[in-house]
């Protein structure tokens, strides 16, 4: 008979968990990414990199953030602290690779959770899923916008599990997402 796992064993044992529709309402994060217009002459580089948000904005990340980590604590009957939180747009071929985010100079790496908050919907036909590999089986994930992936980043379980980011398949699909770091406290 299969176990059914609690959500903490599920993210011990397969590194990650996907959480729906944590935000009831869309942020107004207008102006705090390029247009499509604007990004035709981007870079994939320049489209990837941590971006600055204005005042007003940041007033929204801070309450996204307080119902992310209400959600978790919730879910796991433990406590978090943030660390920090940044936003950024599409698949960073860096991220291409399987990888743990443990190594210095990494967004995440004194975390022990990386919750990544998707605004945009990513499917098959898009691209931009993120998949995870753990003891000899690998998932592809398509969060829809308002979900959240909480990778585990644990440096005493490194290893266990990797993760990486399939490219989007045009990069004028908007793939914009936000990045919480936290701690166990």
């Amino acid at each position: 008979m299969l176990k059914i796992l609690t959500p903490l064993e599920h993210f011990e044992t397969k590194g990650f968990i996907k959480l729906k529709d944590v935000n009831p309402v869309d942020l107004n994060f207008e102006g705090q990414f390029p247009t499509a217009e604007e990004m035709k002459d981007m870079t994939l580089e320049e489209l990837t990199l941590d971006r600055e948000y204005d005042e007003s904005f940041a007033v929204e990340m801070e309450g996204l953030e307080v119902q992310i980590r209400d959600r978790i604590e919730s879910e796991f009957n433990k406590n978090i602290e943030i660390m920090d939180m940044a936003i950024w747009e599409c698949s960073d071929p860096k991220r291409a690779d399987w990888h743990f985010d443990h190594l210095p100079g990494d967004w995440g790496a004194t975390a022990d959770l990386i919750v990544t908050y998707y605004f945009d919907s990513v499917s098959l036909e898009t691209g931009g899923s993120i998949d995870f590999r753990y003891e000899g089986v690998e998932e592809s994930h398509y969060p829809n916008a308002r979900d959240i992936v909480i990778i585990n980043n644990r440096w005493d379980q490194q290893g266990q599990w990797m993760h990486r980011v399939s490219l989007l398949k045009d990069k004028t699909h908007r793939r914009r997402m936000a990045g919480f770091y936290y701690k166990w406290t």
